[in-house]
């Protein structure tokens, strides 16, 4: 993908790495690690604006389309566009295990079905839940005794900090301004802001709520939480069980949040009653045995030879920190891992 941290010389607006570097409170400097990004930090305004997490107008964000997908058409991969898979049955044949998808075809209303010999489910890791829960449930496949346990949401959480900032257009910038910490405060969790990047294309909103919107921004606290969550499938339907108070990350955040309040004298809006993740992860993890975990060290599901689960659902625990790389290293172990076997 291309990614790299952002530097100062990179004169990027609103990073934080220029934003607090003469602040009493906030430290961004060397000797934070900021996050990794892939586009074109260049100094041409463009590159700057509209390039939410929703989409990118200039181009300046290398896109996984652009950049694995169409690399690999190019080198013989079909991509069926608008076809969800199912449910997955396992077939036993005589010398060989192979398996039967059940595809909806939303362009032709249609059910297709697919037979192979391998499987690779890269779905997220939601969608992997559903698709072995209810695959198990409806007989396609058996076994996963530890199926669903240890879900965890990296300790994900959300934040609003409504600083008001004079003058400040914090819609400009990178998607993420990059990480920063509490000066002098020990165990200062993840802490990275964002700007409403992309408001100005938001139809139904006035324009003194707009730029109201632009002069503050938006906290995202993380760490290791504990996995100790777990997914359930009741009357076909996945549900997720997560107890905040047995994931200590969740009070260490709040406190983060508050000091900031505190320091800034401007208030940090969040709530820890609903919790938020964009990192769900976990459910049909990484163990030595079935009883602990779903797969083993190759990413192969325990009794079901062929099948493998690629995603951030396998992965054993939190890594604290935003998970995309941890995940890309997994696929890339068991891709590696199938072509030895081919």
């Amino acid at each position: 993908m291309g990614a790299r941290p952002p530097t100062l010389d990179d004169n990027i607006p609103n990073f934080t790495g220029k934003h607090y570097e003469d602040s009493s409170h906030f430290v961004a400097d060397e000797s934070i690690q900021q996050p990794a990004m892939s586009m074109d930090m260049s100094s041409s305004p463009e590159n700057f604006s509209n390039n939410s997490f929703f989409g990118c107008k200039g181009g300046s964000k290398a896109t996984l389309d652009q950049t694995l997908l169409l690399p690999a058409i190019n080198a013989g991969l079909e991509v069926k566009a608008l076809q969800e898979c199912l449910g997955i049955y396992r077939i036993d044949g005589p010398s060989a295990t192979s398996y039967r998808l059940d595809v909806m075809d939303h362009q032709t209303k249609r059910h297709t079905y697919y037979q192979t010999d391998r499987v690779i489910l890269a779905t997220g890791t939601l969608n992997t839940q559903r698709l072995l829960f209810r695959s198990r449930d409806s007989g396609g496949l058996s076994g996963m005794p530890a199926l669903g346990c240890n879900f965890g949401g990296n300790g994900d959480f959300l934040a609003y900090w409504a600083t008001n900032e004079k003058n400040a257009d914090f819609s400009i910038g990178t998607p993420s301004h990059g990480r920063f910490e509490l000066r002098d405060y020990p165990s200062c969790p993840n802490l990275t802001e964002y700007g409403m990047s992309g408001i100005d294309d938001v139809p139904l909103i006035g324009s003194v709520v707009r730029n109201r919107l632009k002069r503050d921004l938006v906290l995202v606290g993380m760490g290791a939480d504990r996995a100790n969550g777990a997914f359930t499938w009741k009357n076909g339907r996945l549900r997720t069980r997560y107890i905040q108070h047995n994931n200590p990350i969740i009070g260490t955040i709040s406190k983060a949040f508050e000091e900031i309040t505190h320091r800034s004298g401007k208030k940090v809006w969040f709530t820890n009653k609903r919790l938020l993740t964009v990192h769900p992860l976990g459910g049909a993890r990484l163990a030595s045995n079935q009883n602990d975990g779903v797969i083993n060290e190759q990413g192969e599901v325990y009794g079901n030879p062929g099948l493998f689960i690629a995603d951030a659902s396998a992965l054993p625990a939190a890594p604290g920190s935003p998970p995309s790389m941890t995940i890309a290293a997994w696929a890339c172990h068991v891709s590696q891992t199938i072509s030895n076997k081919i």
